[in-house]
Protein backbone atom coordinates (compact mmCIF):
# COMPACT_ATOMS: atom_id res chain seq x y z
CA UNK A 1 0.00 0.00 0.00
CA UNK A 2 1.41 3.35 -0.79
CA UNK A 3 1.95 5.30 2.37
CA UNK A 4 3.84 8.70 1.02
CA UNK A 5 5.63 9.77 -2.02
CA UNK A 6 9.06 11.60 -1.00
CA UNK A 7 10.47 14.90 -2.63
CA UNK A 8 13.56 13.78 -5.26
CA UNK A 9 14.59 15.39 -8.08
CA UNK A 10 16.62 19.06 -8.95
CA UNK A 11 17.75 21.78 -6.73
CA UNK A 12 18.69 25.56 -6.66
CA UNK A 13 20.06 28.43 -4.50
CA UNK A 14 17.14 31.11 -6.20
CA UNK A 15 19.34 34.15 -5.17
CA UNK A 16 22.43 32.71 -7.29
CA UNK A 17 20.28 32.37 -10.37
CA UNK A 18 18.53 35.45 -9.70
CA UNK A 19 21.98 37.58 -10.45
CA UNK A 20 21.87 36.47 -13.82
CA UNK A 21 18.11 36.80 -14.58
CA UNK A 22 17.67 33.08 -14.92
CA UNK A 23 14.10 31.74 -14.26
CA UNK A 24 14.66 28.68 -12.08
CA UNK A 25 10.72 28.27 -12.05
CA UNK A 26 10.69 27.84 -15.88
CA UNK A 27 11.53 24.49 -18.00
CA UNK A 28 15.05 24.03 -18.92
CA UNK A 29 17.16 21.50 -20.17
CA UNK A 30 20.08 20.32 -18.70
CA UNK A 31 22.38 22.32 -21.30
CA UNK A 32 20.49 25.41 -20.11
CA UNK A 33 21.58 24.44 -16.31
CA UNK A 34 25.02 24.30 -17.15
CA UNK A 35 25.24 27.91 -19.24
CA UNK A 36 23.51 29.38 -16.23
CA UNK A 37 25.76 27.42 -13.81
CA UNK A 38 28.87 28.26 -15.39
CA UNK A 39 28.02 31.83 -14.99
CA UNK A 40 26.76 31.71 -11.32
CA UNK A 41 30.17 29.90 -10.50
CA UNK A 42 32.94 31.86 -8.55
CA UNK A 43 35.81 29.80 -6.98
CA UNK A 44 37.10 32.99 -5.23
CA UNK A 45 33.76 32.54 -3.15
CA UNK A 46 33.47 28.86 -2.83
CA UNK A 47 30.59 28.43 -5.80
CA UNK A 48 30.24 26.17 -7.71
CA UNK A 49 27.10 26.36 -9.85
CA UNK A 50 26.68 22.73 -11.65
CA UNK A 51 26.68 20.04 -8.51
CA UNK A 52 26.28 16.66 -9.45
CA UNK A 53 28.47 14.09 -9.87
CA UNK A 54 28.41 10.55 -12.02
CA UNK A 55 30.47 8.66 -9.67
CA UNK A 56 28.96 5.68 -8.50
CA UNK A 57 26.43 5.92 -6.29
CA UNK A 58 22.56 6.69 -5.88
CA UNK A 59 23.11 10.21 -7.25
CA UNK A 60 25.47 9.61 -9.92
CA UNK A 61 23.65 6.73 -10.93
CA UNK A 62 20.26 8.98 -11.15
CA UNK A 63 22.27 11.91 -12.83
CA UNK A 64 23.76 9.40 -15.57
CA UNK A 65 20.17 8.04 -16.39
CA UNK A 66 18.43 11.13 -16.59
CA UNK A 67 20.96 12.61 -19.36
CA UNK A 68 20.85 9.22 -21.39
CA UNK A 69 17.01 7.76 -20.55
CA UNK A 70 16.45 11.65 -21.54
CA UNK A 71 18.11 11.31 -24.94
CA UNK A 72 16.13 8.22 -25.41
CA UNK A 73 18.86 5.57 -24.48
CA UNK A 74 16.57 2.69 -22.66
CA UNK A 75 17.44 -0.44 -20.92
CA UNK A 76 14.49 -2.55 -22.96
CA UNK A 77 11.95 -2.11 -25.66
CA UNK A 78 8.05 -1.82 -25.68
CA UNK A 79 8.38 -6.57 -24.74
CA UNK A 80 10.33 -5.44 -21.49
CA UNK A 81 12.30 -8.63 -22.70
CA UNK A 82 14.82 -6.97 -25.11
CA UNK A 83 17.91 -5.14 -24.12
CA UNK A 84 18.38 -2.02 -26.68
CA UNK A 85 20.64 -0.35 -24.44
CA UNK A 86 23.27 -0.29 -27.29
CA UNK A 87 21.46 2.90 -29.20
CA UNK A 88 22.59 6.36 -31.13
CA UNK A 89 20.13 7.71 -28.34
CA UNK A 90 22.44 6.13 -25.56
CA UNK A 91 25.77 7.09 -27.12
CA UNK A 92 24.29 10.87 -27.46
CA UNK A 93 23.41 11.04 -23.88
CA UNK A 94 27.01 9.67 -22.85
CA UNK A 95 28.69 11.83 -25.33
CA UNK A 96 26.87 14.73 -23.69
CA UNK A 97 27.99 13.93 -19.80
CA UNK A 98 31.80 13.18 -21.44
CA UNK A 99 31.89 17.28 -22.47
CA UNK A 100 30.09 18.34 -19.06
CA UNK A 101 32.69 16.51 -17.23
CA UNK A 102 36.19 16.69 -19.62
CA UNK A 103 35.90 19.75 -21.55
CA UNK A 104 37.92 22.75 -20.09
CA UNK A 105 34.52 25.11 -20.63
CA UNK A 106 32.75 23.95 -17.75
CA UNK A 107 35.32 23.12 -15.12
CA UNK A 108 34.92 26.63 -13.36
CA UNK A 109 31.37 25.36 -12.59
CA UNK A 110 32.23 21.90 -11.30
CA UNK A 111 32.48 21.93 -7.42
CA UNK A 112 36.41 20.26 -6.26
CA UNK A 113 36.61 16.35 -6.25
CA UNK A 114 33.40 16.23 -8.15
CA UNK A 115 34.27 13.42 -10.07
CA UNK A 116 34.83 11.32 -6.93
CA UNK A 117 31.98 12.36 -4.77
CA UNK A 118 29.69 9.59 -3.04
CA UNK A 119 26.28 10.16 -2.06
CA UNK A 120 27.19 12.29 0.98
CA UNK A 121 29.75 14.53 -0.48
CA UNK A 122 26.70 15.65 -2.42
CA UNK A 123 24.83 16.60 0.55
CA UNK A 124 27.99 17.97 2.43
CA UNK A 125 28.62 20.21 -0.37
CA UNK A 126 24.95 21.40 -0.70
CA UNK A 127 24.61 21.87 3.39
CA UNK A 128 27.88 23.99 2.76
CA UNK A 129 27.00 26.50 1.39
CA UNK A 130 28.80 25.89 -2.22
CA UNK A 131 26.78 24.70 -4.66
CA UNK A 132 24.05 26.24 -6.56
CA UNK A 133 22.50 23.69 -8.11
CA UNK A 134 21.86 19.76 -7.68
CA UNK A 135 19.74 16.31 -7.76
CA UNK A 136 19.02 15.06 -4.62
CA UNK A 137 16.32 13.44 -2.37
CA UNK A 138 14.31 15.88 -0.59
CA UNK A 139 16.71 14.56 2.63
CA UNK A 140 18.67 17.32 1.91
CA UNK A 141 16.27 19.95 1.92
CA UNK A 142 14.94 18.54 5.71
CA UNK A 143 18.64 18.45 6.70
CA UNK A 144 19.08 22.14 5.39
CA UNK A 145 16.04 23.51 7.54
CA UNK A 146 17.76 22.25 10.84
CA UNK A 147 21.52 22.35 9.83
CA UNK A 148 21.56 25.61 7.41
CA UNK A 149 18.60 27.30 7.53
CA UNK A 150 19.68 30.38 5.56
CA UNK A 151 20.29 28.06 2.83
CA UNK A 152 17.12 26.31 3.20
CA UNK A 153 15.36 30.03 2.65
CA UNK A 154 17.28 29.62 -1.02
CA UNK A 155 17.01 26.43 -1.94
CA UNK A 156 14.30 25.88 -4.25
CA UNK A 157 13.10 22.41 -5.93
CA UNK A 158 12.81 23.19 -9.85
CA UNK A 159 11.50 21.41 -12.63
CA UNK A 160 12.86 18.05 -14.31
CA UNK A 161 15.35 19.67 -16.61
CA UNK A 162 14.97 17.86 -20.58
CA UNK A 163 18.41 16.25 -22.08
CA UNK A 164 20.13 18.51 -24.76
CA UNK A 165 20.03 15.86 -26.83
CA UNK A 166 18.56 13.16 -28.88
CA UNK A 167 14.91 13.08 -28.15
CA UNK A 168 15.36 15.94 -25.16
CA UNK A 169 12.88 14.60 -22.80
CA UNK A 170 12.67 14.86 -19.14
CA UNK A 171 12.90 11.87 -16.94
CA UNK A 172 10.65 12.17 -14.18
CA UNK A 173 9.96 8.52 -11.95
CA UNK A 174 8.48 9.97 -8.90
CA UNK A 175 9.33 7.28 -5.31
CA UNK A 176 8.05 6.97 -2.57
CA UNK A 177 7.63 5.02 1.16
CA UNK A 178 4.93 1.98 1.13
CA UNK A 179 3.65 -0.42 3.51
CA UNK A 180 3.84 -4.44 2.84
CA UNK A 181 1.50 -7.18 4.28
CA UNK A 182 4.22 -10.52 3.38
CA UNK A 183 2.32 -13.43 2.14
CA UNK A 184 2.14 -15.94 4.96
CA UNK A 185 2.49 -13.38 7.94
CA UNK A 186 1.08 -14.85 11.27
CA UNK A 187 -1.00 -12.10 12.40
CA UNK A 188 -2.54 -10.34 9.12
CA UNK A 189 -5.13 -9.02 11.09
CA UNK A 190 -3.10 -6.72 13.44
CA UNK A 191 -0.91 -5.58 10.66
CA UNK A 192 -3.75 -4.84 8.24
CA UNK A 193 -5.28 -2.44 11.38
CA UNK A 194 -1.61 -0.76 12.12
CA UNK A 195 -1.25 -0.38 8.43
CA UNK A 196 -5.14 1.58 8.76
CA UNK A 197 -3.86 3.84 11.35
CA UNK A 198 -0.62 5.16 9.76
CA UNK A 199 -2.78 5.82 6.50
CA UNK A 200 -5.47 7.80 8.73
CA UNK A 201 -5.46 11.41 7.95
CA UNK A 202 -4.20 12.77 11.50
CA UNK A 203 -1.43 10.01 11.30
CA UNK A 204 -0.41 11.34 7.53
CA UNK A 205 -0.87 14.71 8.62
CA UNK A 206 1.77 14.70 11.44
CA UNK A 207 4.28 12.99 9.23
CA UNK A 208 3.77 16.11 6.22
CA UNK A 209 4.26 18.44 9.20
CA UNK A 210 7.31 16.56 10.94
CA UNK A 211 9.64 17.12 7.46
CA UNK A 212 7.94 19.64 5.81
CA UNK A 213 9.26 19.73 2.05
CA UNK A 214 10.23 15.91 2.33
CA UNK A 215 7.18 13.32 2.61
CA UNK A 216 4.17 13.96 0.42
CA UNK A 217 0.58 12.33 0.02
CA UNK A 218 0.90 9.16 -1.63
CA UNK A 219 -3.10 8.91 -2.66
CA UNK A 220 -5.03 12.40 -4.92
CA UNK A 221 -6.50 13.03 -0.84
CA UNK A 222 -3.62 15.16 1.00
CA UNK A 223 -2.55 17.85 -1.73
CA UNK A 224 -4.55 20.78 -0.45
CA UNK A 225 -4.27 20.12 3.59
CA UNK A 226 -2.45 22.82 5.23
CA UNK A 227 1.01 20.62 5.60
CA UNK A 228 1.18 20.62 1.70
CA UNK A 229 0.47 23.80 0.80
CA UNK A 230 2.45 25.94 3.29
CA UNK A 231 5.77 23.63 3.02
CA UNK A 232 8.84 25.88 3.11
CA UNK A 233 9.73 27.51 -0.63
CA UNK A 234 6.66 25.68 -1.73
CA UNK A 235 8.58 22.82 -2.36
CA UNK A 236 5.48 20.16 -1.99
CA UNK A 237 3.51 22.10 -4.48
CA UNK A 238 6.59 22.28 -7.22
CA UNK A 239 6.31 18.41 -6.45
CA UNK A 240 2.84 18.05 -7.08
CA UNK A 241 3.64 19.11 -10.88
CA UNK A 242 6.13 15.78 -11.61
CA UNK A 243 3.70 13.94 -9.68
CA UNK A 244 0.92 14.24 -11.99
CA UNK A 245 2.65 15.02 -15.15
CA UNK A 246 4.44 12.89 -17.31
CA UNK A 247 6.79 9.99 -15.77
CA UNK A 248 9.20 7.59 -17.03
CA UNK A 249 10.60 4.65 -15.07
CA UNK A 250 13.54 2.91 -16.01
CA UNK A 251 11.31 -0.02 -17.10
CA UNK A 252 9.57 1.99 -19.89
CA UNK A 253 8.62 1.27 -22.95
CA UNK A 254 8.40 -2.13 -21.25
CA UNK A 255 4.75 -3.08 -19.85
CA UNK A 256 5.41 -3.39 -16.14
CA UNK A 257 8.30 -3.03 -13.77
CA UNK A 258 10.97 -5.87 -13.90
CA UNK A 259 13.09 -7.73 -11.45
CA UNK A 260 15.84 -7.52 -14.28
CA UNK A 261 15.81 -4.50 -14.89
CA UNK A 262 15.66 -3.35 -11.02
CA UNK A 263 18.91 -5.58 -10.60
CA UNK A 264 20.74 -2.99 -13.45
CA UNK A 265 20.03 -0.03 -11.39
CA UNK A 266 22.05 -2.48 -8.11
CA UNK A 267 24.85 -3.46 -10.47
CA UNK A 268 25.54 0.51 -11.59
CA UNK A 269 26.07 -0.60 -15.14
CA UNK A 270 24.90 3.37 -15.72
CA UNK A 271 28.07 4.80 -13.85
CA UNK A 272 30.24 2.17 -14.55
CA UNK A 273 30.18 2.97 -18.73
CA UNK A 274 30.45 6.53 -17.56
CA UNK A 275 33.61 5.85 -15.80
CA UNK A 276 34.95 3.48 -18.77
CA UNK A 277 34.44 6.99 -20.65
CA UNK A 278 35.83 9.25 -18.74
CA UNK A 279 38.71 7.03 -18.56
CA UNK A 280 39.64 6.97 -21.67
CA UNK A 281 37.52 4.22 -23.98
CA UNK A 282 35.34 5.19 -26.92
CA UNK A 283 31.48 5.90 -25.80
CA UNK A 284 30.59 3.52 -28.12
CA UNK A 285 32.78 0.85 -27.02
CA UNK A 286 31.23 1.65 -23.12
CA UNK A 287 27.94 1.25 -24.57
CA UNK A 288 28.35 -1.49 -26.35
CA UNK A 289 30.22 -3.51 -23.27
CA UNK A 290 27.05 -1.40 -20.69
CA UNK A 291 25.01 -3.58 -23.40
CA UNK A 292 26.31 -6.94 -22.59
CA UNK A 293 26.72 -6.50 -18.88
CA UNK A 294 22.76 -5.94 -18.98
CA UNK A 295 21.88 -8.78 -21.21
CA UNK A 296 23.93 -10.89 -18.86
CA UNK A 297 22.12 -10.07 -15.69
CA UNK A 298 18.77 -10.07 -18.05
CA UNK A 299 19.49 -13.60 -18.78
CA UNK A 300 20.15 -14.67 -14.65
CA UNK A 301 17.04 -13.49 -14.15
CA UNK A 302 15.19 -15.07 -16.97
CA UNK A 303 13.41 -12.09 -18.23
CA UNK A 304 11.47 -11.26 -15.00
Amino acid sequence: MPYFARLDGYWARKNWFDVINFDINAPHSMQDWLDASLKVSDASKQRWGYGNSVNRGGDGETNVRDAVFGAGGRFTDASGTNVVFNSPETIAGYDWLKDVYTNSKWAPALPPGVAAWTDPSNNQAFLAGTVGYTRNGGTVFAQAQTDAPEIAKDTFFVLVPTSPVGKKQAVAAPAGASLYLFAGAKNPDAAKQVIQHLLSKEILKKIWATTPGYPTPGYKWGWDEPEIVNSPNNVSKQFQKMVYGETLFTWMPGPEPKLWIDAVGDAVVLTDTMAAILGGQATKDAVADGQKKIEAIRDKYGGK
